[in-house]
């Protein structure tokens, strides 16, 4: 196994893996995903823009009452459609994740119940224990909310293609602060992986000391060293501090830049579009600019949703790759 293959790819491939029997299900909630997200994406904000032109340009009136009633109430049943896709695909995808984890486990028990003598003497239950409840917890948190990597992915191609559509200058812009917080985000997650990993191990070696510690609390008694046992304890729970530091301040300098890459990206387009309409003899309608808005507010959006998804999709995968050794060793 590649360790240094892509962490999304990676996690994608052992939900498909271990779903037997239920992989068509996850193609058809997949598909219900999409449908759903188009619905909320593309109906509802331009529903909205409509409803917007007409009190601006006719006020509320008599005549216009009746259409301005109808457009809300298709708002409601946007709303209606999506959860008639999204509702159902959640449930499939949940019922999925459990079967995941269940599958995985059962490989890691396997595996381990099909070592050496050999390897049970060199490694300790409390690890073992650790390493399986995080893999499989890993790999379970991320097959329950693939939902979100598929919205992320549909709100990109949508809300960009409906940039362009109402300014065609922003796509150079959009797609350059997009690789840029990309980059970002991905030079950073090459250290911060790396100390996700350490940190697991740490927190192997925890479990490893608190299993031995209750494992054998009658001795620990018998022979008064518990000051001893929690002072060890307490060692190795606050050794992984300094790294725990460092980890977040790395974070949050990565979730600064992104924000400002967002910032920068939205004054850039904004500033652009109210240029090349200086002085338009028509006027600019105001349903246009919320659309625009809305559009760069989505884009925004994913900055942050890419930078913490990417960041807990790392999480996992090193989560689940701890738990690999076990059928690797």
């Amino acid at each position: 196994m590649r360790k240094n293959q892509n962490p999304l790819t990676y996690l994608l491939r052992k939900t498909w893996q271990y779903s037997d029997g239920n992989k068509s299900k996850i193609v058809l909630y997949w598909t219900m995903f999409i449908m759903a997200n188009l619905i909320e994406l593309l109906p509802g904000p331009i529903v909205w823009a409509k409803i917007i032109n007409v009190i601006t340009q006719e006020g509320i009136t008599k005549q216009n009452i009746g259409l301005l009633f109808t457009l809300l109430l298709v708002t409601l049943l946007i709303e209606i459609f999506f959860w008639g896709f999204h509702g159902p695909a959640r449930l499939m995808e949940r019922i999925n994740a459990f079967k995941v984890r269940t599958n995985y486990r059962k490989h890691l028990l396997k595996g381990v119940m099909t070592l050496p003598m050999e390897w049970h003497v060199d490694h300790h239950s409390g690890d073992t224990i650790d390493k399986v409840e995080k893999g499989s917890g890993g790999l379970y948190s991320f097959s329950e909310t693939t939902f979100l990597v598929i919205s992320a992915i549909v709100q990109l191609i949508v809300s960009y293609a409906m940039l362009v559509y109402f300014s065609p200058s922003s796509a150079f812009i959009v797609l350059g602060m997009i690789l840029i917080s990309v980059w970002i985000t991905m030079r950073f997650d090459r250290v911060i992986v790396d100390q996700y990993k350490q940190l697991n191990r740490y927190e192997n070696n925890v479990s490893e000391s608190v299993f031995d510690a209750i494992s054998n609390i009658t001795t620990v008694i018998i022979l008064r060293v518990e000051r001893l046992v929690f002072k060890a304890i307490i060692g190795k729970v606050e050794k992984p501090f300094e790294l725990f530091k460092q980890n977040n301040r790395l974070t949050e300098l990565k979730w600064f830049l992104t924000n400002m890459c967002c910032a920068i990206m939205t004054i850039l387009v904004l500033g652009v579009y109210f240029w090349q309409h200086i002085g338009v003899a028509q006027g600019v309608l105001v349903g246009s600019v919320y659309l625009l808005i809305n559009y760069l507010g989505k884009v925004s959006e994913l900055f942050f949703k890419f930078t913490s998804m990417y960041g807990e999709i790392l999480q996992r995968k090193a989560k689940v790759m701890n738990s690999e050794e076990l059928t690797n060793d």
